[in-house]
């Protein structure tokens, strides 16, 4: 069994492929990797389980991303966006 220390993520790419590997043990990431891989089969591929609970996948190298911290300035930025995408939906509901 393995520590939490030792459940890691590993993403590998080089600069030649357009795929990136992914490595991991979180359980959130192979939740999501496992719904990416049943919407998305030729972007998102299953290589292998590990035994030890970790799983392997190959994916299109842009879905790899790397952002911003989610401030609470950007938090509210959003949900004002959303807001106002959610009254223009309504208001094209009603015509």
């Amino acid at each position: 069994m393995r520590t939490k220390g030792e459940k890691e993520t590993i993403i590998l790419f080089d600069e030649l492929e357009d795929t990136a590997t992914v490595y991991t043990h979180n359980s959130r990431l192979k939740s999501k990797l496992s719904s990416m891989r049943q919407e998305y089969p030729d972007h998102c591929v299953f290589l292998r389980e590990n035994g030890d609970g970790g799983v392997t996948y190959r994916i299109d190298k842009n879905m790899v991303s790397v952002r911003k911290p989610y401030d609470e300035q950007r938090r509210e930025k959003d949900r004002l966006r959303a807001l106002a995408d959610n009254r223009i939906l309504n208001t094209r509901k009603e015509v």
